[in-house]
């Protein structure tokens, strides 16, 4: 009759305990005794490794978008057509003469760089953005961010407000004012000067980009 062999075969087990038990001892683990030899202190640690991604996506945040976007992106550039409807779509042809005409800033750019007949001059409108700094000192740029295929790509739009002092970077403001008419050919002006009539201050900014 054999006797002390109850869980299998006793020699077998025993060898693989004594040899795991030695490895075991040098890691601080325990090898054998209740599990059978199997060792499960491993695969917890295992685990936390693969958590490491998904937890360095919550933690380290890509940059904000806003000033520093615009800062080293190229500002949009005049359009080789007009809007591709034929018609722009800003609402400033069907408001009544004195209205004030919320615009986007992609709108108001496209308009004053594409409208020969500058059907913007001597308009008030209102346009919403943050506040870029300005390195030349002329003032500051208010600005929005246009998606192209991604946010890679973005395209900034901005204009160059003057007669109002610079507010700090990236707070957002809404402006009333008038297009600067410039000299010479639309498609030749580099950027689109806006004298500012009044601003306030956004409480809940929209997001930075436009459609």
């Amino acid at each position: 009759m054999r006797r002390g062999n109850r869980g299998g075969d006793d020699g077998r087990d025993h060898a693989f305990c004594t040899a795991s038990t030695a490895d075991g001892e040098a890691d601080g683990g325990h090898s054998c005794g209740g599990g059978r030899g199997h060792d499960h202190s491993r695969a917890p640690r295992v685990s936390w490794l693969l958590l490491v991604p998904v937890v360095a996506v919550f933690v380290v945040a890509p940059p904000a978008l806003g000033s520093y976007s615009v800062e080293r992106s190229e500002p949009s550039s005049a359009p080789r057509e007009g809007p591709p409807s034929g018609r722009f779509d800003d609402g400033l042809d069907d408001a009544e003469p004195g209205e004030v005409v919320a615009m986007d800033i992609r709108q108001f750019v496209m308009r004053a760089w594409v409208d020969e007949e500058r059907t913007l001059s001597g308009r008030e409108v209102e346009l919403t953005g943050f506040a870029v700094p300005d390195p030349e000192g002329e003032g500051w740029y208010l600005a929005r961010l246009q998606m192209a295929c991604c946010a890679a790509d973005a395209i900034v739009n901005r204009v160059l407000v003057t007669n109002v002092p610079e507010p700090e970077a990236d707070s957002w403001w809404t402006v009333r004012g008038t297009w600067v008419e410039p000299e010479g050919e639309l498609v030749d002006v580099s950027e689109h000067r806006f004298e500012a009539l009044e601003r306030s201050e956004v409480a809940n900014p929209p997001d930075p980009y436009e459609a």
